[in-house]
């Protein structure tokens, strides 16, 4: 075999990525019992009248599942019930799309409380992440 080498990249291209990905589903479908992944992006923003952002969520549906990977509303907007709006209608869509649970991360320093008011339960906890902080795993088992 010729010799293999190790490549750091910051900024790796979508199409590298997608290798990662087509060869994680090419292990699944070898396994048999486990479903392909077909991730599905989904986003919902706020938008003022000239069509600035001023706040979102990101994230994807697979498995039957919602994965938030980010929510966010602008300072001025926070406390007006923007981020339930957003997390219902992802959520709405995310059974539209099948989904029946959800999963999401946040910090110490974040929005814990705002999940678990949401009905989210703390499934996990990373101590240290960052340092002097922890890192909460949430989860809703009925959408």
């Amino acid at each position: 075999m010729s010799e293999l080498s190790l490549e750091i990249i910051e900024d790796p291209s979508q199409n590298d990525i997608q290798v990662l990905y087509d060869g994680l589903e090419s292990h699944y479908r070898a396994l048999g019992n486990v479903e392909l992944r077909n991730e599905v992006n989904l986003a919902v923003f706020i938008r003022d009248e000239s069509g600035k952002i001023l706040g979102g969520i990101q994230g994807c549906t697979y498995w039957g599942w919602l994965h938030i990977n980010g929510l966010w509303v602008s300072e001025r907007l926070r406390g007006c019930g923007y981020g339930k709006r957003l997390m219902a209608t992802a959520e709405r869509e995310a059974v539209k799309r099948g989904c029946c649970k959800a999963i999401v991360d946040t910090h110490s320093f974040q929005a814990r409380g705002f999940y678990e008011k949401l009905g989210y339960r703390v499934f996990g906890v990373l101590d240290d992440f960052p340092t002097s902080h922890q890192r909460y795993y949430l989860c809703k088992d009925e959408l």
